[in-house]
């Protein structure tokens, strides 16, 4: 769902949104919990992430990324 809301799917995904999906994979991270088929969509997310202009988001992804 979360690809799908990403690649176009749907039309607009809103700051809040993209905030929320980065904080579920940055506490996947952080707990060890992220399995080797969800690495793909964090990085996927992570870079779309890094296109918008928007300090946390870009902070959080490239935490996410680390």
């Amino acid at each position: 769902m979360i690809v799908n809301c990403i690649k176009g799917k749907r039309d607009v995904v809103d700051l809040d949104t993209m905030k929320e999906i980065l904080k579920i994979f940055i506490n996947l991270v952080l707990w060890r919990k992220i399995r080797k088929d969800m690495i793909y969509i964090a990085c996927y997310i992570c870079d779309i992430a890094l296109m918008i202009n928007d300090p946390d988001i870009n902070m959080m992804s490239v935490f996410c990324l680390s």
